[in-house]
């Protein structure tokens, strides 16, 4: 683990403005109305629920961390969580026990695999490495290792009805806008986790959470994010709110094919991406 104090010195966070509202709310739609219509990818059918679908399915979600909501399409259409899931549970993790918990028992980093691949806790004798992947939540082979200290069946069937519950984009929205805002729900001014918590769960997403394309994500959209075969997509721009998006057609890691080309023009558009920058102005000669 890399060395260092985790306290000292303090963390500091900045973070730029947002268009007007106005601006926001017309930027969504023109999203929304460019993609509407591509039918790319496949719906995730090797789950029976998932199979029944409606590909026309749409809806992009943004809110901000003061709580206002900036919404186009079918905002309110409720589906699965599925492996967003692992994002918010990761959290309530850090929460519960540690930072340093959940990187050694756990892990941090992509395997390079697809999220169900059994080889990537072969070839790392036994350890996840990767907590967003299904491997690092659950299996038998991680109690052979000792990485797993409850039965694994009972696992599963907890991870079964985890990834079942019922959200909508403008859920995803709020959810993401919490750990944007420190881990502050945006909407009741709730606390949910600490803001080291919101932090460190960032810090993941940006490097796993998108599967074995997250390296691309982060290239082309500079956002964490977290993706479910259900067709939704939650990404999380720090200290200025969250996109919630849900789209069933998937492309082949698994990813909604809409919701990453809405969630690439929202990126620019609105200047969400983490690693844009522009000059800053130059003195002025005296």
């Amino acid at each position: 683990m890399f060395e260092g104090d985790t306290t000292e010195p303090q963390q500091r966070a900045f973070a730029g403005e947002l268009p007007a509202h106005s601006a926001t709310a017309r930027i969504l739609a023109e999203a929304h109305r460019r993609y509407r219509d591509l039918d790319d990818g496949e719906i995730a059918d090797y789950i029976p629920i998932l199979a029944e679908a409606d590909p026309t399915w749409f809806g992009l979600s943004f809110i901000d961390i003061s709580g206002r909501a900036h919404e186009a399409g079918d905002i309110d259409l409720t589906f699965s969580i599925q492996s967003i899931s692992k994002a918010f549970v990761f959290a309530l993790v850090c929460q519960a026990r540690s930072h340093e918990f959940v990187h050694e028992r756990i892990g941090v980093n992509n395997t390079g695999l697809p999220f169900n691949s059994v080889m990537a806790i072969e070839l790392n004798d036994g350890h996840p490495m990767n907590s967003m992947v299904n491997a690092g939540a659950i299996a038998r082979l991680l109690e052979s290792y000792g990485r797993i200290i409850t039965d694994p069946l009972d696992s599963v069937d907890i991870y079964t009805r985890q990834c079942s519950l019922s959200v909508s984009a403008h859920d995803l929205a709020v959810m993401g806008s919490t750990l944007a805002d420190g881990g502050v729900n945006p909407v009741t001014g709730e606390r949910v986790v600490s803001a080291e918590v919101a932090r460190d769960t960032l810090a993941l997403l940006a490097s796993c959470g998108m599967y074995e394309n997250s390296g691309e994500w982060l290239f082309e959209i500079g956002l964490p994010a977290k993706s479910g075969v259900a067709g939704g997509i939650v990404a999380i721009a720090p200290g200025k709110g969250a996109l919630g998006t849900f789209s069933p057609r998937l492309d082949s890691a698994g990813n909604s094919v809409r919701s990453q080309r809405a969630c690439f023009d929202l990126s620019r558009a609105l200047g969400l991406n983490l690693f844009a920058s522009t000059p800053a102005p130059a003195p002025r000669q005296r």
